[in-house]
């Protein structure tokens, strides 16, 4: 795992996962085994990340918000 900023995660052309329900998060996990590739921080913790899967697709969180806490 890397340490990025929140910018360099937005700019990526990847599948977009911030505004994922619970349930969303949830059934990408359990259909998936994710990695996390980089995290962004800043002053009050991780406030982005940047995930990929089995298949070498990748996921991008550009927020913090649940979903962030909920698939790291």
């Amino acid at each position: 795992m890397m340490k990025t900023t929140q910018k360099a995660i937005r700019e990526t052309c990847v599948t977009d996962i911030t505004n994922y329900s619970f349930d969303q998060a949830n059934d990408l996990m359990n259909t998936h085994t994710l990695r996390t590739v980089a995290m962004s921080y800043g002053v009050y913790g991780m406030n982005g990340a940047l995930f990929e899967d089995e298949n070498g697709e990748l996921y991008k969180i550009t927020t913090r918000n649940s979903t962030l806490f909920q698939m790291y």
